[in-house]
């Protein structure tokens, strides 16, 4: 009796052993789907990304570059990296699926990008290869086209006058009115010298 109690015993045991075994081996293949699983969502998120469009209607604008026509240029740094870009104005300014900017007419355009799941722009004013800004003005500050804007810059009286009258409309000024897109340097001079201001004014039409 003693001797089959013993038998069934060391049975018993072997199973035991056996099905911990199989569940070892099983283990690996179970955390192989899960990878799996992970890596495909990942792809599927990063899909979205490039096909999602841009409302280029409210979407953040956040700086601005120049461009010459010509020159192919590189993304705005901020968007480097980005899943998608798009511009608003092809017949402006084209962008390549890594975010190469390449100028086609005078003119201004957004460039808008995903990054991060977030969409942005930024602004992107092309000249002739012999035109360019104003460099003694500094740094642009952005309007959009209809804008106006109670300019208190200048102690003093100021007599103004812009580059462009057709983008910055200076006859009510101190308030300039941003009339089309483009780019103007308005100066004021008071009496002691003149200041010059940069302008970009763009606007948010995209082009079909």
């Amino acid at each position: 009796m003693k001797k089959i109690i013993s038998i069934l015993l060391a049975a018993i045991m072997l199973v035991s052993l056996f099905s911990c075994g199989k569940g070892n081996e099983d283990a690996p293949e179970d955390t192989t789907v899960a990878d799996t699983t992970a890596k495909d969502t990942t792809e599927k998120n990063e899909e979205s990304a490039k096909d999602s469009q841009i409302d280029f209607s409210t979407v953040m604008v956040r700086g601005y570059r120049y461009a010459y026509i010509g020159e192919e240029c590189e993304a705005f740094k901020i968007a480097e990296g980005a899943d998608h870009y798009e511009s608003s104005k092809p017949s402006v300014a084209t962008v390549s699926e890594d975010g190469k900017v390449t100028p086609v007419s005078e003119g201004v355009t957004l460039i808008g990008y995903v990054k991060n799941g977030a969409a942005k722009s930024y602004v992107v004013c092309v000249f002739a290869e012999d035109g360019g800004p104003d460099r003694s003005a500094g740094e642009a500050q952005l309007f959009e086209s209809g804008d106006t804007f109670f300019h208190t810059a200048v102690v003093g009286n100021a007599e103004y006058s812009t580059s462009n009258a057709d983008v910055v409309d200076v006859t009510e000024a101190p308030t300039l009115k941003f009339k089309n897109t483009g780019y103007a340097a308005v100066t004021a001079a008071n009496i002691s010298r003149p200041f010059v201001y940069s302008f970009i004014v763009y606007d948010r039409t995209v082009e079909e």
